[in-house]
């Protein structure tokens, strides 16, 4: 996908039903130029014939410095996400992980 190609690394790329939100894993450096971590990323778009908007990094609710998370997916109702995380309180090595959303998407 043109617009969301980047020299990173970009995983555990997951498209909403609907097809209008893009979800993937990225060690993009933003601001910062630290490409050790993973991040959680979204791209969105109006409808499926147009453009993806440019990737924004989810904020520290769902990234936090120092955990890697992987495999996000979301909620049939698009409100929950869930993904594997190496963060404490996990089952096992990379523990499942919840998040929700504050609005509708």
């Amino acid at each position: 996908i043109f617009e969301l190609n980047s020299p990173s690394v970009e995983t555990c790329f997951w498209v909403r039903d609907d097809g209008l939100e893009l979800i993937f894993i990225s060690n993009r450096p933003e601001l910062t130029g630290d490409l050790s971590q993973n991040d959680v990323w979204v791209a969105t778009r109006y409808s499926v014939d147009e453009s993806w908007s440019a990737p924004s990094k989810l904020g520290p609710a769902v990234n936090a410095e120092g955990y890697q998370d992987v495999n996000p997916s979301l909620s049939f109702d698009g409100r929950t996400m869930l993904l594997a995380s190496k963060r404490p309180g996990g089952i096992g090595p990379a523990g499942g992980r919840r998040t929700a959303r504050r609005s509708d998407p």
